[in-house]
């Protein structure tokens, strides 16, 4: 017989089934929300405001990050679960009621289903920039899933921290995050998106060098508060800074396609990420691995400064150009 306590516990009937299969469900919507939304970006405000954009959306996801977990918290805490349950899918609702005016402009391209992801394969490959890219991504994303198992087991190890300490810095990278969007869609809306995407993952390698290494020194909560605030922002340049080249790089009949392949490549190396830290954290030691990941991030930015270079002098001395659709 159960006991009393285990009773009220829906997932042990099932062993986590349930959130596996929630887990499974958002992934493959947001396989098909992301994609089309980047794809619309171009159509919706010109590609010449692209990377301001981007920044702008950068912003709305830290605030609605920060938002978000506190009202989570306090509903939570006032009402219990079901409320929460409840309230977030309120919200779905209510941002699927906004999107079904239709747009007063056609799209940039329709989602890849099975066979365009696989046409998105062959565009990736005949561009030399969008090799540079797909390379660049992939290194940043096998980077993002160790983080994902490496994060809990750093703060709950080398600083002493505990489900608290956990959310609290996850959450305050938010703040950052703000910052940047801001910065982005206004004083650096003009900075190249080659420049955003590598300079960004190099300030962001050798951030976590710092992260990661710091508890030699200190385990001060507060300096990693201010820590995880500041490496927020080259996350959310980062992610400006990539979608921007491809909206600027990928004509408007296949933006759609290219996006799908990306936003798969993303969640596949994110996992194996994931899967890799989670098979070498016993073997090679927790230190080892995070400078492991905190190298991928600094390699992603190279691959992007060095692969584009010849790129970037071209649009540095253009500056008034727009930058061509790559041609099939």
């Amino acid at each position: 017989m159960l006991r009393a306590g285990r009773r009220r516990d829906p997932l042990l009937f099932t062993g986590g089934a349930l959130v596996y299969l929630v887990m499974m469900a958002q992934s493959a919507l947001a396989s098909l929300f992301e994609p089309a939304r980047n794809a619309l970006v171009p159509s919706l405000v010109g590609d010449d405001r692209v990377t301001a954009a981007n920044g702008l959306m950068g912003m709305n996801s830290s605030v609605a990050r920060l938002a978000g977990s506190s009202l989570g918290g306090l509903v939570l805490g006032f009402a219990g679960l079901g409320w929460v349950v409840a309230g977030y899918l309120a919200l779905l609702v209510l941002a699927g009621v906004l999107l079904v005016p239709r747009f007063a402009v056609r799209s940039r391209g329709q989602v890849a289903g099975w066979s365009g992801w696989l046409d998105g394969l062959t565009d990736i490959r005949r561009s030399p920039v969008l090799r540079v890219t797909a390379a660049t991504t992939v290194l940043m994303s096998v980077a993002q899933g160790m983080f994902l198992v490496l994060f809990v087991v750093f703060v709950t190890g080398p600083l002493g921290g505990g489900e608290a300490e956990v959310g609290l810095l996850r959450g305050v990278q938010a703040i950052g995050g703000f910052a940047a969007g801001v910065a982005v869609a206004t004083i650096a809306r003009r900075v190249l998106p080659a420049h955003l995407l590598g300079w960004g993952t190099i300030v962001l390698g050798l951030l976590s060098v710092v992260i990661w290494n710091g508890p030699a020194v200190t385990t001060i909560l507060a300096v990693y508060i201010g820590l995880f605030i500041v490496v927020g922002a080259p996350g959310v340049a980062t992610g400006a800074g990539l979608f921007s080249l491809l909206q600027q790089e990928v004509g408007p009949d296949r933006l759609g396609r290219v996006s799908s392949t990306f936003f798969a490549g993303m969640a596949a190396c994110q996992a194996l990420g994931m899967l890799v830290a989670g098979a070498l954290a016993g073997r090679i030691g927790l230190p080892a691995l995070l400078d492991g990941q905190a190298a991928l991030y600094v390699a992603a930015g190279l691959v992007t400064m060095l692969g584009l270079r010849r790129r970037i002098a071209t649009v540095e001395v253009c500056p008034a150009s727009t930058p061509p659709a790559t041609s099939t």
